[in-house]
Protein backbone atom coordinates (compact mmCIF):
# COMPACT_ATOMS: atom_id res chain seq x y z
CA UNK A 1 0.00 0.00 0.00
CA UNK A 2 1.86 3.58 -0.66
CA UNK A 3 1.33 6.05 1.42
CA UNK A 4 1.66 9.60 0.60
CA UNK A 5 4.09 12.28 2.41
CA UNK A 6 2.50 14.08 5.31
CA UNK A 7 2.22 17.27 3.82
CA UNK A 8 0.81 16.02 0.74
CA UNK A 9 -2.29 17.43 -0.96
CA UNK A 10 -3.76 18.43 -4.14
CA UNK A 11 -2.14 20.22 -6.73
CA UNK A 12 -5.40 22.00 -7.94
CA UNK A 13 -7.07 22.93 -4.73
CA UNK A 14 -4.86 21.66 -1.83
CA UNK A 15 -7.29 19.20 -0.19
CA UNK A 16 -4.73 17.09 2.05
CA UNK A 17 -6.98 14.12 3.30
CA UNK A 18 -4.62 11.71 2.43
CA UNK A 19 -7.77 8.30 1.30
CA UNK A 20 -8.77 11.01 -0.96
CA UNK A 21 -5.48 11.73 -2.67
CA UNK A 22 -4.88 10.01 -6.03
CA UNK A 23 -1.33 9.05 -7.24
CA UNK A 24 0.04 10.40 -10.20
CA UNK A 25 1.95 13.74 -11.65
CA UNK A 26 1.03 16.02 -10.44
CA UNK A 27 -1.16 14.42 -7.50
CA UNK A 28 -4.98 15.21 -7.82
CA UNK A 29 -7.92 14.45 -5.43
CA UNK A 30 -10.50 12.17 -6.47
CA UNK A 31 -12.73 14.99 -7.17
CA UNK A 32 -10.11 17.40 -9.47
CA UNK A 33 -9.24 13.78 -11.14
CA UNK A 34 -12.75 13.42 -11.90
CA UNK A 35 -13.16 16.72 -13.45
CA UNK A 36 -9.91 16.34 -14.94
CA UNK A 37 -10.58 13.02 -16.62
CA UNK A 38 -14.28 14.37 -17.84
CA UNK A 39 -16.51 11.80 -15.45
CA UNK A 40 -19.02 13.11 -12.33
CA UNK A 41 -16.99 13.94 -9.40
CA UNK A 42 -20.29 12.39 -7.49
CA UNK A 43 -20.13 8.30 -6.75
CA UNK A 44 -22.52 6.38 -4.79
CA UNK A 45 -21.52 4.62 -0.99
CA UNK A 46 -23.42 1.64 0.13
CA UNK A 47 -23.88 2.56 3.27
CA UNK A 48 -24.40 -0.83 4.86
CA UNK A 49 -22.20 -2.63 1.94
CA UNK A 50 -23.17 -3.81 -1.50
CA UNK A 51 -23.75 -7.26 -0.11
CA UNK A 52 -25.91 -6.39 2.13
CA UNK A 53 -28.34 -3.51 0.66
CA UNK A 54 -28.78 -1.70 -2.37
CA UNK A 55 -29.06 1.63 -0.78
CA UNK A 56 -26.87 4.73 -1.63
CA UNK A 57 -25.97 7.91 -0.88
CA UNK A 58 -24.32 10.44 -3.30
CA UNK A 59 -21.10 11.53 -2.15
CA UNK A 60 -18.37 13.66 -3.62
CA UNK A 61 -15.36 11.35 -4.90
CA UNK A 62 -13.48 12.69 -1.83
CA UNK A 63 -15.67 12.07 0.90
CA UNK A 64 -16.63 8.65 -0.61
CA UNK A 65 -13.03 7.37 -0.88
CA UNK A 66 -12.51 8.21 2.96
CA UNK A 67 -15.12 6.90 4.00
CA UNK A 68 -15.08 3.51 2.20
CA UNK A 69 -11.50 3.66 3.22
CA UNK A 70 -12.69 4.12 6.62
CA UNK A 71 -15.50 1.45 6.42
CA UNK A 72 -12.66 -1.29 5.22
CA UNK A 73 -10.55 -0.15 8.49
CA UNK A 74 -13.47 -0.52 10.74
CA UNK A 75 -15.74 -3.03 9.59
CA UNK A 76 -15.14 -6.77 9.69
CA UNK A 77 -14.45 -7.65 6.78
CA UNK A 78 -17.55 -10.97 7.27
CA UNK A 79 -20.30 -8.25 7.85
CA UNK A 80 -19.05 -6.50 4.99
CA UNK A 81 -19.30 -9.24 2.84
CA UNK A 82 -22.13 -11.15 4.44
CA UNK A 83 -22.17 -14.22 1.98
CA UNK A 84 -24.66 -16.21 3.38
CA UNK A 85 -26.87 -13.72 3.65
CA UNK A 86 -27.48 -13.64 7.24
CA UNK A 87 -30.18 -11.05 8.58
CA UNK A 88 -28.14 -10.23 11.26
CA UNK A 89 -25.21 -9.33 10.16
CA UNK A 90 -27.35 -7.62 7.44
CA UNK A 91 -28.35 -5.48 10.75
CA UNK A 92 -24.96 -5.02 11.82
CA UNK A 93 -23.63 -3.68 8.48
CA UNK A 94 -26.20 -0.79 8.78
CA UNK A 95 -25.24 -0.24 11.97
CA UNK A 96 -21.69 0.11 11.66
CA UNK A 97 -22.13 1.69 8.13
CA UNK A 98 -24.54 4.49 9.89
CA UNK A 99 -21.79 4.76 12.52
CA UNK A 100 -18.58 5.46 9.84
CA UNK A 101 -21.12 8.25 8.93
CA UNK A 102 -20.61 9.85 11.85
CA UNK A 103 -16.77 8.85 12.26
CA UNK A 104 -15.89 10.68 9.28
CA UNK A 105 -18.15 13.68 10.11
CA UNK A 106 -16.47 14.17 13.09
CA UNK A 107 -12.96 13.67 11.80
CA UNK A 108 -13.77 15.79 8.82
CA UNK A 109 -14.62 18.65 11.32
CA UNK A 110 -11.68 18.11 13.54
CA UNK A 111 -9.48 18.38 10.32
CA UNK A 112 -10.67 21.56 9.24
CA UNK A 113 -11.76 23.17 12.24
CA UNK A 114 -7.52 22.45 13.20
CA UNK A 115 -6.59 23.75 9.93
CA UNK A 116 -8.88 27.41 10.17
CA UNK A 117 -7.81 27.65 14.09
CA UNK A 118 -3.57 27.10 12.52
CA UNK A 119 -4.45 29.46 9.68
CA UNK A 120 -5.86 32.43 12.11
CA UNK A 121 -3.03 31.91 14.57
CA UNK A 122 -0.45 32.62 11.50
CA UNK A 123 -2.51 35.69 10.62
CA UNK A 124 -3.12 37.29 14.21
CA UNK A 125 1.11 36.43 14.91
CA UNK A 126 1.92 38.30 11.24
CA UNK A 127 3.28 34.89 10.20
Amino acid sequence: MRTFALDAACARCAYDRSDALVWGEPILCAVCDARERGISEIEHHHVAGQANSPFTIALDANAHREITALQIRLVPHDVLRNPQELHYLRWSAWLYGIAVLFIWFAEYLKHYVTAHYRNMESLSHGV
